[in-house]
């Protein structure tokens, strides 16, 4: 029996020296220093030394997403491979609460409530005949999260007030000057004269001119530099094509002759046909 214990002391033994033997053989590397890379740059620099990198991740203050904050064991120690090393990863600043009361508010309280819990504001004019100037009328997107990260920029629309100062649009394609027109509330009248000096299709000058003050829902007319273009070739598309062709062309959709949900069946002035550039197409549509 005591003989039976003894041989197996010794495997036990015999399995400890062993075992200490090769833990001792495997290779160590000197931890680098890693902090303030980001982590998958760290994760490259050790690639080569076979230890098992885990990732733990933390909000902090003055840091980038993904900037290595620390690791464990820290830089300098010395780490055997297939053991273990913890890179602590930056989720960004910490998270803060967004106000969603600010809608009413003028443009310097708004700027306060958001400083107040480490946010920055940007306020976008926006003429408005329900809010006074200097108010804010909403928020630029509308989809803005409940919370993001301190230091983030929150954008604001804050009224200008019902009047509008009309751009200065020589020079630009008429289409480019009509979208600048609605934008900012108001309607346009297209008018055409000849211009030698610009493209076809360009605009000589705005009535009233640029620079003038007007109100949300005035008109402006738009003389544009006339030529002609064809009419496009129109027929089996679906309204919105059509229009989309139309104005890619120079031209306006007039009267819709059918059903709105059908194909073209022909245009009026006919397709082929040359026309002066803001000219009006009328589109019979066929089920």
């Amino acid at each position: 029996m005591l003989a039976a214990v003894a041989v197996v002391l010794a495997t036990v033994a015999g399995v400890v020296v062993g075992w200490s033997y090769l833990r001792s053989n495997v290779p160590t590397h000197e931890v680098p220093d890693l902090v303030g890379m980001q982590a998958d740059e760290a994760e490259a620099t050790v690639a080569d030394f076979d230890w098992r990198v885990v990732r733990e991740e933390e909000h902090r203050d003055g840091t980038e997403e993904g900037e290595v904050l620390a690791t464990r064991p820290a830089a300098g120690e010395r780490l055997r491979e297939g053991e273990r090393l913890v890179l602590v990863v930056s989720l960004g600043p910490a998270l803060v609460d967004v106000p969603d009361y600010l809608i009413g508010m003028t443009q310097e309280e708004a700027e306060a409530e958001l400083e107040a819990v480490g946010l920055q504001a940007d306020f976008v004019p926006q003429p408005s005949r329900s809010f006074d100037e200097g108010v804010v009328t909403g928020y630029v997107d509308e989809d803005v999260p409940d919370q993001l990260p301190r230091g983030s920029t929150v954008s604001l629309y804050v009224s200008s007030g019902d009047e509008v100062e009309v751009p200065d649009l020589e020079g630009l394609p008429y289409a480019d000057a009509v979208t600048r027109l609605e934008d900012l509330g108001l309607e346009v009248r297209l008018e055409s004269e000849q211009d030698d000096d610009l493209e076809p299709g360009h605009v000589v000058r705005t009535e009233p001119e640029a620079g003038e003050e007007v109100e949300l829902g005035d008109r402006v007319t738009v003389v544009v530099s006339v030529d002609v273009v064809e009419v496009p070739r129109l027929g089996g598309k679906d309204l919105e094509e059509a229009t989309e062709r139309l104005e890619d062309a120079g031209l306006e959709l007039g009267n819709v002759f059918g059903p709105r949900g059908g194909k073209v069946l022909a245009t009026w002035p006919l397709e082929g046909s040359e026309v002066a550039v803001g000219s009006t197409v009328d589109l019979v549509m066929r089920p």
